[in-house]
């Protein structure tokens, strides 16, 4: 199975970075967003290298996932 940008398995277990999806479900409990840091800052820097010329204030919002 294809999980994108730094969610991958290992030993069967699903894993954001080198965190434990299911470690992390225990700690806070589910349902649960769970972002990747490492791609949330390549996609920022692929942003801004993109807009450059414009220098844009670029943010994120929490509301767009619903």
């Amino acid at each position: 199975m294809y999980y994108p940008h730094d969610f991958h398995r290992v030993k069967g277990e699903l894993h954001c970075e080198r965190v434990s999806v299911a470690r992390i479900a225990e700690a806070v409990g589910t349902p649960v967003y769970i972002y990747s840091h490492k791609t949330l800052v390549d996609h920022l820097r692929k942003l801004q290298r993109a807009f450059r010329v414009m220098r844009p204030l670029i943010c994120f919002s929490v509301k767009a996932n619903g």
